[in-house]
């Protein structure tokens, strides 16, 4: 079957035979998860978990089937979140080729921003990032110390400010 997101934070994690974890992606309320094997035949090879609190429902695979049988449009929907999902993964394996982790990073704290912060009439942007440093990292295809050296000169540049996981953008042109 495939997953949906109602309301929450999940993020994707994915393992290999030796047990080593790392994280995909995360998905938002109003996405879905799970299609890409549900579409291949396979049993899923990542797990889920939730960030925060999360709403999440399941439709099962003969549903899923049935619903598109009967619904050529909705088969096309299914396609074109296909194809989404398959741009975002094209970008982001680009931006991990040719962009620097600063300007990764940076781009990822515009990504949770929409979703995940707020911005005041000054145009300072606060945002409580939702995953660990350390996840950041899996997600922009960096080690640890390397993220870790890009905040703390993203800060001593007076790009960003943190205090653990909060990070406050005081102005977005030289994020």
């Amino acid at each position: 079957g495939i997953f949906c997101i109602e309301s929450g934070l999940v993020r994707i994690p994915v393992s290999d035979a030796d047990g080593n974890s790392k994280m995909l992606r995360t998905v938002d309320a109003g996405e879905t998860f799970g299609s890409a094997d549900f579409f291949a035949g396979r049993g899923y090879r990542a797990s889920a978990h939730s960030v925060k609190e999360a709403i999440v429902c399941h439709v099962p695979a003969e549903q899923v089937r049935s619903a598109l049988l009967a619904n050529p449009a909705l088969s096309l929907e299914f396609l074109a979140h296909g194809a989404q999902d398959l741009e975002r993964a094209n970008t982001a394996a680009l931006q991990q080729a040719i962009y620097p982790v600063r300007a990764r990073l940076a781009q990822l704290i515009l990504d949770f921003k929409d979703k995940h912060g707020s911005s005041s009439d000054t145009g300072t942007i606060e945002l409580d990032l939702p995953i660990s440093w350390q996840e950041a990292a899996d997600l922009l295809g960096a080690r640890p110390e390397t993220v870790s050296r890009s905040v703390q000169a993203m800060v001593r540049d007076g790009v960003i400010s943190t205090s653990g996981r909060k990070v406050i953008v005081e102005d977005l042109d030289r994020l």
